[in-house]
């Protein structure tokens, strides 16, 4: 073993097994770099596009500035919703970008009825909405209503009939709107 040899074998930061095993290793270590290095690399990139992308609370103040006017909002229709006697709880904004709003609003009633106001641009988008939140197969309790470019979306949980009670009453109260 000359010296070459035996100066490659000490360093440590090389793979000993590649080095000492296969014949021509000097041009396999440009080779080995580039394995280590092409995931780290390929990570960076992902986290960079991460960053571009705004954030949740950036979003939902953009979907609150960019609300249609022409149709009941959905403060009117939850003030309308607790006039005719349903307690809400729990109300909050959530992106409407998944049905193709521009805004969304939920809340909950004390039985357990789950309560969404979705606003889109015009009546025909918030038919589109309705169908993809009510798909093929809908669940069982989930009903979707339009008034103009407003949808209501309600989800009873099951065997309830206080809940049920309300969905009707919250049905009802909308469709005057």
């Amino acid at each position: 073993m000359g010296e070459r040899t035996a100066a490659r074998d000490r360093r440590p930061w090389l793979p000993g097994g590649i080095v000492r095993i296969l014949p021509g290793t000097m041009a396999l270590r440009p080779l080995l770099w580039l394995t280590l290095l092409l995931p780290a690399l390929a990570a960076c990139q992902r986290s960079a596009s991460a960053d571009a992308r705004p954030g949740l609370s950036e979003r939902l103040a953009r979907e609150a500035a960019a609300r249609p006017t022409d149709t009941p909002s959905a403060e009117q229709v939850l003030e309308a919703l607790q006039g005719a006697g349903l307690l809400l709880g729990g109300q909050r904004q959530y992106l409407g970008e998944s049905t193709g709003a521009r805004y969304c609003f939920a809340a909950h009633s004390l039985r357990g009825l789950q309560l969404s106001v979705c606003e889109f641009a015009d009546p025909a988008s918030a038919a589109r909405g309705r169908g993809r939140v009510l798909g093929a197969h809908p669940p069982p309790g989930r009903s979707a209503l339009l008034n103009r470019a407003t949808m209501l979306l309600v989800q009873q949980p099951a065997d309830n009939p206080g809940a049920r009670a309300e969905a009707q009453v919250a049905a009802q109260a909308f469709r005057k709107l």
